[in-house]
């Protein structure tokens, strides 16, 4: 088991909260203070592996006590081998934030990934209102040879957001099979089903997905490439005019129906990344129907990010991230926001477990046919402490 934390300095400007009238909690600018402490590790047996890891922190600013809060995750895995050939695999995953506008800011564990377009953190929402997010995966692979898997995956989900918000929930469901066509190359064939469910009456979404992929695994190079097509069947309520003969009788202009919607998309995934002695680099691009962002209900979500890091000098880690992404409605609310960020830090070793660090971020977020949009920095300055063998990371 390994501990870490840190305390820093903060400055956040675009903070905003969830208000009928925005005048006074939108772009607001702030200075504060952030303490965060965690552990991670694993405990393994002859066939069967416990891990976890758990991140925890409180937020506080001098001015306004409304962005204060708590950010939490916590994740368990338990996989177990029964023979050479049969596998299982559970985890689960919890957070709760009360900052949506942000790209992680730390909250994984050293040498974590953090990956936006399968990540279930509500990193793309557009108010900084406290959300909790729950998902349980569970796996079972069979290993039919040395070259041909198969596997089913699935579980349930649940992104709770404050009652003037939507929340979600449901299932996910997938089964693959797998084959090794060389050393370095592997096919794979899928079918994936989605349910989501949403708050109130704003109805549902099933999405039916078929998907071809491709991975390649080098000396110091990785790729993959998945494409796929999306069916999406979605239902629910929606307010409509009436005809004036009809309201002229029931003495209302408006009045409440039910819809059926359907769609067809393609979508797509691809990366590449590196693995070298002192520095990664990695470039992604995805095309995915995600659950909304707490105001669109069902979307299309089209991004791409890169990041470089690099620990080539002496005492000194350096890290970057640049991306950009679209979430588009496609029922209920149409319309689109975009979203572009960037980040990078340094950091300076001071003795073998402690580490001074700052960091500067940035992010604009944009929703199309409106006057809403926001932008703004975050700005870090601290140590952090990690005995550990893997150093705090940005990401």
């Amino acid at each position: 088991m390994r501990f870490f934390g840190s305390v820093m300095g903060i400055y956040d400007s675009g903070l905003t909260a969830y208000s009928s009238s925005n005048s006074d909690t939108t772009n607001t600018s702030l200075w504060g203070y952030m303490v965060r402490g965690g552990v991670y590790g694993m405990k393994s047996w002859r066939k069967t592996d416990l891990s976890l890891s758990y991140v925890g922190g409180y937020s506080a600013y001098t001015q306004s006590s409304g962005f204060s809060g708590i950010n939490q995750r916590l994740m368990i895995g338990l996989s177990h081998s029964f023979n050479r050939r049969l596998f299982v695999q559970s985890s689960i995953l919890g957070s709760m934030w009360n900052r949506a506008y942000g790209y992680g800011y730390g909250y994984f564990t050293p040498g974590q990934s953090l990956d936006p377009a399968t990540n279930p953190l509500p990193l793309d929402d557009i108010y900084d209102s406290t959300t909790y997010t729950f998902t349980n995966s569970n796996t079972l692979a069979y290993q039919f040879s040395p070259r041909t898997s198969i596997g089913a995956t699935g579980g349930p989900f649940l992104t709770k957001r404050t009652n003037s918000l939507v929340s979600v929930g449901g299932i996910f469901a997938s089964g693959d099979i797998s084959h090794r066509i060389t050393r370095s190359q592997t096919l794979t064939a899928a079918f994936t089903f989605n349910q989501f469910n949403f708050s109130g009456q704003y109805g549902n979404s099933a999405i039916s997905m078929v998907s071809l992929g491709w991975a390649w695994r080098g000396r110091r190079w990785d790729a993959n490439v998945t494409v796929a097509g999306a069916k999406i069947e979605s239902e629910g309520l929606e307010i409509v005019q009436l005809d004036p003969a009809v309201a002229a009788i029931v003495g209302f202009t408006q009045g409440t129906q039910a819809y059926y919607k359907l769609h067809y998309y393609p979508t797509f995934r691809g990366l590449i990344a590196s693995r070298f002695q002192r520095s990664t680099l990695g470039l992604t691009a995805y095309r995915q129907i995600m659950p909304g962002n707490g105001v669109m209900l069902t979307s299309l979500t089209t991004g791409a990010y890169g990041y470089a890091s690099y620990t080539g000098l002496r005492k000194w880690t350096m890290s970057a991230r640049l991306g950009a992404s679209q979430y588009k409605g496609l029922i209920r609310f149409m319309n689109s926001t975009k979203n572009f960020y960037a980040g990078g830090q340094v950091g300076y070793q001071l003795r073998p477990d402690l580490q001074f660090s700052a960091a500067l971020y940035y992010r604009k977020q944009v929703t199309t046919g409106t006057d809403f949009q926001r932008d703004g920095f975050r700005v870090t300055v601290g140590l952090s402490y990690s005995p550990g063998d893997i150093p705090l990371a940005l990401w």
